[in-house]
C-alpha cells in the first residue's frame, strides 16, 4: 500500500508514513490507482509551474524597473536634503 500523503511504498500494519508522517488510515492507494495519479499530476503540474514561473519572471523584471529608479530618486533627495541641511546649520 501507498500512503496518501507523499506516495511512499508502506509496509502492511503501519500507523504512520515513515516518509511523512501522515497517519494511515485502513484504505490506501493502489499502486495501480498511484501511477494514473503521478501520470495526471505529472502532466497538469508542468504546465502550470511553468506558466507561474513566467508571471514570477515578469512581475519581477517589472517591480526591478520601476523600483530600482525609484530608489534611486529617493535617496538622491534624502542626500540632497542631508547637505541643505548641513551647509544651514554651518551658516548659524
Amino acid at each position: 500500500m501507498f500512503c496518501k500523503a507523499c506516495g511512499t511504498n508502506l509496509s502492511d500494519g503501519i500507523k504512520f508514513c515513515t516518509n511523512c508522517g501522515d497517519p494511515i488510515l485502513g484504505s490506501q492507494i493502489s499502486s495501480k490507482d498511484l501511477g494514473r495519479l503521478n501520470q495526471t499530476y505529472n502532466s497538469s503540474s508542468t504546465k502550470n509551474s511553468f506558466s507561474q514561473n513566467i508571471g514570477l519572471l515578469i512581475g519581477g523584471f517589472i517591480a526591478m524597473v520601476l523600483l530600482g529608479p525609484l530608489g534611486f530618486f529617493i535617496g538622491l533627495l534624502v542626500g540632497i536634503y542631508c547637505i541643505y541641511k548641513g551647509v544651514q546649520e554651518g551658516k548659524n
